[in-house]
């Protein structure tokens, strides 16, 4: 039995409960053991990632390959969170170099407001390693080493105009814990009270859903990663802790805030959020609108001056150019914006946006006037038009000047046309879809497996015939090119920021610096392409299995959510997916709005969707640059894709809410055999 069906509150029941008890304890054990794993903390001063762990120092620079940075009079280095009261070897990498007719600098180290020691630093990068005892490493867990150094001004020595205070320069500082069995490594206080408590709230959360067993399976699944996320990368795990803690925490506050309010109490402040996200996201159009007026649209610029090489004859692939720097999309883009070359860029660009806001507009229309009771009451109407217009991936591709809205309509138009039993249509639709992009193949692998055979076919025979126009039209040579030059290093997939697919991930945490920020071909990785293949045959094996069995009715909800599903799992499957891809959310986001879906939910589970649909609601509309920490490596790396963990929260939660749907044995069931030839 699930925690749906047992009394009011899964919180308050289960706090105070035994299970509960002892995974606090369990939770406190296992962190404090994994603090008692002596790993070396490495702080590479100079490197793009140290600016959160140093105080007082000068810009970094670089020679002779080697990356570091000045000290000043006092400089400090912070390592947080790694453990308290136990000796530790400071190690330091210093280079005290002077003007010729000083002598070398002397430094005094103090460790948490101890001096330690006092030593002069040689010319030339030297290693010094230093001894510092328990109550130097203090009780808190956060060790803060300060340099206090003798310093010189370039200046007054060379008249270089340099007139900076300098001590030494710092290349390297690391430390590590001392001692055998006997010594033990207290941990710090706040990263084990903030990563037992999100441990805790999500064995709560989970109670919402499945049982007490399973709960402690996943709170205690999710306490070991954390523990050995201490043991391997504690200074990144402590220093974002909070953060760990803030998720399920906000996460089971909302739940619980939804169960115990009435509809009526929150009537009149979410009619007035309604409204002031709808003027937010008028204001955020705008905005977007009067660039496109400019003639802002960089990636449609690119599109219009490939398709004007393709109408004057001319090579439209640069063999010798690096991948993104030149056109690396399908002929077919260049052939379909051939038209908007009749016309100047500026012009091209106001007509494009003018476009793409139709197609918006009418995929929109589409699926309200397939299911009217979207938007049949207040507040649904109000989240549907807040939602369209506040949409990041929306906005990013109506500026960028993509074509995402294009391919949102045809998707929408397959899906309003197949549940008016119009495969050809439906079928049609997709295969000119999956010719721009190939991502909408999965969705025609979808009408496969369901034994719809004409939607297939007639999107089969649609990528024959657009194919065909295409070579006829740009040429054989250019999609030779295009297959064998382009085609393998795009499914190569890239470790760029916007690429918010499974691949981007895996790539980011093996590659650092210019890979993440620039757009740059990654180098082979098996370990990220081992785990891009594994995660997404899990996500392809989950939808498989949730929708092979059952034959859903063209009408009924169950199509709606296996069809959603699938979309939602495009991005995220693709090798590269920028996260403008996201535009094809629209269909499924307006999808939940559909009030009989909560027809099969539990008391507790109607919230808990809400609550889980709107973080993936808010993360999909906060813009992309708000997500990218100051540093670019280690565990901070993980904020980049908050667009990716929208994704997967959407697909659990049409998975979870598929696993609630009967089996859509609709009026279709008759004509069975029918329907699974081709007629």
């Amino acid at each position: 039995m699930t925690a749906a069906a047992t009394g009011d509150s899964a919180t308050t029941s289960e706090i105070g409960g035994r299970v509960f008890y002892c995974l606090v304890g369990i939770s406190i054990l296992l962190l404090s053991l994994a603090y008692q794993v002596r790993t070396p903390f490495a702080i590479d001063v100079g490197a793009t990632s140290d600016a959160v762990s140093l105080r007082n120092f000068h810009e970094p620079e670089s020679a002779g390959g080697l990356s570091y940075r000045w000290s000043s009079n006092r400089s400090s280095i912070v390592f947080p969170g790694i453990g308290a009261y136990a000796p530790a070897v400071l190690q330091l990498r210093l280079n005290g170099h002077r003007p010729a007719n000083l002598p070398p600098p002397m430094v005094t180290l103090i460790a948490n407001g101890r001096e330690v020691v006092s030593f002069p630093v040689a010319d030339g990068f030297e290693t010094y390693e230093l001894s510092i005892g328990r109550e130097a490493v203090g009780r808190l867990g956060t060790l803060e080493v300060e340099l206090c150094s003798e310093t010189f001004v370039p200046n007054e020595f060379m008249a270089s105009g340099d007139r900076r205070e300098l001590g030494v320069l710092v290349d390297r500082v690391s430390v590590q814990f001392q001692g055998g069995l006997d010594t033990i490594v207290v941990p710090a206080p706040l990263p084990v009270l903030c990563l037992t408590v999100a441990v805790l709230a999500s064995y709560l959360i989970a109670r919402w859903f499945v049982s007490t067993r399973w709960s402690l399976v996943l709170s205690l699944a999710m306490l070991g990663g954390l523990a050995l996320a201490l043991a391997t990368i504690r200074m990144q795990v402590a220093a974002y802790s909070p953060w760990v803690l803030v998720v399920p925490g906000v996460g089971l506050l909302v739940l619980e805030t939804a169960h115990r309010t009435t509809s009526r109490a929150i009537s009149a402040p979410l009619y007035g959020a309604g409204v002031a996200t709808i003027l937010l996201g008028l204001w955020r159009f705008a905005s977007v609108a009067h660039l496109a007026w400019m003639g802002v649209a960089p990636d449609l610029a690119n599109n219009y001056h490939t398709a004007a090489i393709l109408r004057s004859g001319g090579i439209i692939y640069d063999a010798h150019a690096p991948l993104f720097t030149g056109y690396d999309n399908p002929p077919l883009t260049a052939i379909l914006t051939a038209p908007l070359t009749l016309f100047d860029l500026q012009s091209s660009i106001r007509l494009f946006f003018g476009l793409n806001t139709i197609f918006l507009a009418t995929s929109v229309a589409l699926i309200f006037i397939t299911r009217k009771e979207y938007l049949l009451t207040y507040p649904y109407w109000m989240i549907a038009v807040a939602l369209v217009l506040n949409l990041d991936p929306v906005l990013d591709s109506l500026l960028l000047g993509q074509l995402d809205a294009v391919i949102l309509l045809l998707i929408v138009t397959s899906f309003c046309a197949y549940r008016q039993g119009r495969d050809l249509i439906s079928g049609s639709s997709l295969g000119l879809a999956a010719m721009i992009k190939f991502s909408p193949l999965l969705l025609m692998l979808y009408f496969l497996l369901k034994k719809r055979l004409r939607v297939f076919a007639s999107a089969l025979a649609a990528i024959l015939l657009v194919g065909a126009f295409s070579v006829l039209s740009a040429g054989f040579h250019a999609h030779m090119v295009f297959v064998r030059d382009v085609l393998p290093t795009l499914l190569a997939g890239s470790a760029q920021m916007d690429n918010q697919s499974l691949n981007g991930f895996f790539n980011r945490l093996f590659l650092n610096g210019k890979f993440i920020t620039d757009l740059m071909e990654v180098p082979p990785i098996p370990q990220a392409r081992l785990l891009t293949l594994g995660s997404s045959v899990l996500l392809v094996g989950i939808a498989a299995f949730l929708v092979h069995k059952n034959l859903a009715s063209r009408t009924g909800t169950r199509f709606d959510l296996e069809f959603s599903l699938i979309v939602v799992a495009l991005p995220l499957l693709s090798s590269i997916a920028w996260h403008h891809y996201m535009t094809w959310y629209v269909l499924p986001l307006l999808v939940l709005l559909n009030p009989k879906l909560r027809a099969g939910l539990g008391k507790r589970a109607r919230p808990a969707m809400v609550v889980f649909a709107g973080l993936s609601c808010i993360c999909l509309c906060v813009p992309m640059s708000l997500y990218v920490p100051n540093s670019l490596e280690g565990a901070t790396k993980l904020l980049i894709s908050m667009r990716l963990y929208a994704g997967l929260t959407l697909y659990a939660v049409f998975a979870y809410l598929l696993t609630r749907q009967s089996p859509g044995l609709g009026p279709e069931v008759t004509d069975l055999n029918t329907e699974s030839g081709l007629q």
